[in-house]
Order: C-alpha cells, then structure tokens, then sequence
C-alpha cells in the first residue's frame, strides 16, 4: 500500500507567474502553480549480497596461505551443500602482506609472519538460507563476516510504481489548492524528481542471540528488514479559469 505518513501539510504552495511579452498590444497572461508530492512502499527484499571473509596469520607466507585455503574450500563447500549458484560466486579476493611488530622505545620494526586474507563474495537469491549460511560460515572457519546488503529483484519496476504514484500526489495536492481559489489545474509544464531511494544496505534484525541456542534456532533468528521504496517530486502545472 502507498502511504504518506510525513506528507506535509505546507507543500509548495502555488506561485502565480504573470507574463507580458514585449511589444505585445494585449497582455499575455500564463498562470501556473508549483506543487511537489511524494509516496512511500515498503517491500520485503528478495535479494542479498554478502561476503565471508578469511584472515590468518602465519610465521611463514605457505603456512598463512595453506590455512586460508584450507578454510575457503570449506566456506565453498558449504555453499555448495546449500546449492548456492556457481555463477553468484567469486572468490577471487585475495590479500597478502607483512605482520610486523613495532617497539615504541626504540622505534624499530620486526617482522612477524605474513597475514593472508581470502574472501568469498556471493549472491543470495534465496533469503531462507541466509542465517543457515551466516552461523554456519562461522564454523566454516570465516572470521570476517560484511553485513548483508538487501535489495528485491523487481526494484528498478517498483520505484517506477512508486514515482508514478509520487506524481499523482503532486496533481492532487495541486487541483486541491487550485479549489480554494476556484480555479482548475491543466497540464504539467515540468517535472522535477527530488528524491529518489529504495536500495543499499539494510539492516538485520533478530541477529543477537544467546550463546547455548540451538543452531536451529540460531539459523531462523535471522531476519531482515522491509526495504522502504520512496520518491519525491516538484510539479509545475498549468493554472486555468
């Protein structure tokens, strides 16, 4: 459903515009009234993309990269096992660099080892998996874990849907300021899109739960937000007799 729960109850009202084109014998007048208007929809996503990340540090580049690996074709399995699409997989991240330890007395740099980080970035199209996915991921040696950004497949259609009914809010808000001074609202002369929002990341919601919970339990607690789908518009309309 299409709600305006903040519409404002000042929006832009009318600003009657008089125009005399030089030279003319009889004065041409254009009347217009400017009117902005905006609708709101929120939607239950569809969609997630995330990644599980690795990150070790060894005394020796093999041994960082052995482990890394180790844990990533766990991570792959997984994926595997809970047949996420090969083509909404890369996990060609890949990160290697020195672990040093600095002395603050002497200013001095020693090296450590070497930390390698791997990371698995995915897809989601199947939202009932997620928390399967996240717990287990865990297990699955991945200690890095980016907050899951939502989004719904149908998107880019219902944002049109929501502009749309952002323009018939404009017209209404127009012809009911146009009644009270009895005159009538004709074509729009220029739009203007304001705003315009409905993707990124979201937030999680039932992500916190005790350590001793089932991992049943655990798994289902996971549970995204409605995405919100909104858009806000300046109308000018022709005003008529």
């Amino acid at each position: 459903m299409l709600t305006k729960p903040w519409l404002t109850a000042v929006l832009a009202l009318g600003m009657l515009v008089v125009t005399s084109p030089a030279g003319a014998s009889e004065a041409a007048t254009s009347r217009s009234i400017t009117m902005s208007g905006e609708a709101e929809r929120e939607v239950a996503p569809d969609r997630a993309q995330l990644a599980l990340t690795v990150e070790v540090r060894q005394p020796t580049v093999d041994g960082a990269r052995t482990e890394a690996n180790r844990r990533i074709d766990s991570i792959l399995r997984l994926l595997a096992e809970l047949q996420i699409s090969k083509p909404d997989i890369d996990s060609t991240a890949l990160e290697v660099r020195p672990d040093f330890s600095w002395n603050p007395q002497t200013g001095a740099q020693r090296l450590q080892g070497y930390i390698v980080v791997r990371s698995v970035r995915f897809r989601l199209v199947d939202l009932d998996k997620l928390g399967a996915i996240l717990e287990r991921g865990m297990k699955a040696g991945a200690n890095q874990i980016s907050a899951p950004s939502f989004s719904h497949s149908r998107r880019e259609v219902l944002l049109r849907e929501v502009l749309s009914a952002a323009t018939l809010d404009a017209r209404r808000n127009a012809e009911a300021a146009a009644a009270g001074i009895g005159m009538k609202v004709g074509a729009a002369q220029r739009i203007e899109v304001i705003e315009e929002a409905g993707g990124g990341p979201f937030p999680m919601v039932g992500m916190v739960r005790a350590a001793a919970a089932p991992e049943a339990s655990a798994e289902a607690s996971y549970q995204p937000s409605l995405l919100t789908l909104k858009s806000r518009v300046r109308v000018v309309f022709d005003l008529l007799p």
